[in-house]
């Protein structure tokens, strides 16, 4: 799907001829967006099924994830529904782990995904839909900002059960 070229260029780290993701890789990025400091944590994931054991063991606590499908590999997004279920099986956070699509190698010409299928696929699972492609680097900063915002407009509601939202005052 091309996550480990997207992440790199998340980085700014162009690189042609990357090698396939053996379980997980590690990356911060700091960035602003709109006034605000953003420390982004991607995890890349490997995503063939001999690796699904562990790399599922690296969504707890997710605050958000993006799932990436390759626009021109059917498979890839055929397999959607399956990790978005193991995210809100595996990530502890009460289903609150907000998920984004995204759709890479949006620059090929030949898709196998039509845009009209894959929005719909959103719009049914109330998902946001991006499109990049790590190879221009098209959309990647839109894609920065689109988290950026939503991680800043709901940090403190994230990860917290209802109970750990809820403040009791007591006298004193």
């Amino acid at each position: 799907a091309g996550k480990t070229s997207l992440v790199n260029c998340i980085m700014g780290n162009k690189q042609e001829n990357i090698q396939t993701t053996t379980a997980i890789a590690f990356q911060q990025k700091e960035y602003e967006v709109d006034g605000e400091q953003i420390v982004l944590n991607l995890w890349d994931t490997a995503g063939q099924e001999r690796f699904r054991s562990i790399t599922s063991l690296y969504f707890r606590g997710c605050h958000i994830a993006l799932v990436v499908f390759d626009c021109g590999q059917r498979k890839s997004f055929e397999e959607l529904p399956y990790w978005i279920e193991q995210i809100n099986l595996k990530s502890d956070t009460n289903g609150q782990t907000i998920i984004y699509l995204v759709s890479n190698k949006c620059d090929l010409e030949t898709r196998e995904i039509s845009k009209e299928e894959q929005q719909e696929f959103a719009e049914k699972n109330n998902f946001e839909l991006l499109e990049t492609s790590a190879k221009t680097g098209q959309g990647v900063d839109e894609l920065l900002n689109v988290i950026g915002r939503k991680y800043v407009a709901t940090r403190g509601l994230v990860l917290k059960s209802p109970l750990e939202r809820q403040v009791i005052k007591t006298k004193e």
